[in-house]
């Protein structure tokens, strides 16, 4: 999952970005946009999570991650 990269408090570390308090439509807009293959400047790492998340998923998720 995220956590792999962006590291388990989600703040990233060195050239991999945070994700925690964000905005949250950023957020929902980058992964909708690794998904759709929109964006591609991750070897395929993170179509590949998202290609089965739904808009309801990552509304979700990018309202947690903003929270954070």
């Amino acid at each position: 999952g995220c956590a792999t990269c962006h590291q388990a408090n989600y703040r990233g570390a060195g050239t991999i970005p945070r994700l925690s308090r964000q905005k949250r439509v950023y957020l929902e807009t980058i992964m909708k946009d690794f998904r759709d293959g929109k964006r591609t400047n991750d070897n395929g790492l993170k179509g590949e999570f998202m290609k089965n998340l739904s808009d309801e998923d990552i509304k979700a998720l990018s309202h947690f991650l903003a929270g954070m």
